[in-house]
């Protein structure tokens, strides 16, 4: 896999991390040791650099998207927007940032 595809942050606002957990999870399958979307893995948290500020990158969730090792890249694209999408059914505002976003649609 290309190195552009190994992950990719996409900022969620929304302060309701389990919210965004458990709408992830019904998105893709979960176990005891990782959730996944896809071939991706996923990990909701809190954004560290959050600051108050306006923009997407200050929202106070960040779901971290990485790749599987057996993931290609239009399999990384397709689970990061259904990702999105999950949240935009949910009626949340979510930004990808990674190399690849301009194949996304959000």
């Amino acid at each position: 896999m290309l190195d552009e595809y190994e992950s990719c942050d996409v900022y969620v606002d929304s302060n309701d991390h389990v919210l965004v957990h458990r709408l992830l999870s019904a998105a893709g399958s979960q176990t005891e040791m990782q959730n996944r979307v896809g071939d991706i893995e996923i990990s909701v948290a809190h954004n560290d650099y959050e600051s108050g500020g306006e923009g997407f990158l200050d929202w106070s969730t960040v779901v971290e998207c990485t790749a599987i090792r057996e993931a290609t890249p239009q399999s990384v694209v397709s689970a990061v927007q259904a990702v999105l999408n999950a949240l935009r059914e949910a009626q949340i505002r979510a930004i990808p940032s990674c190399y690849f976003e301009d194949e996304l649609d959000f």
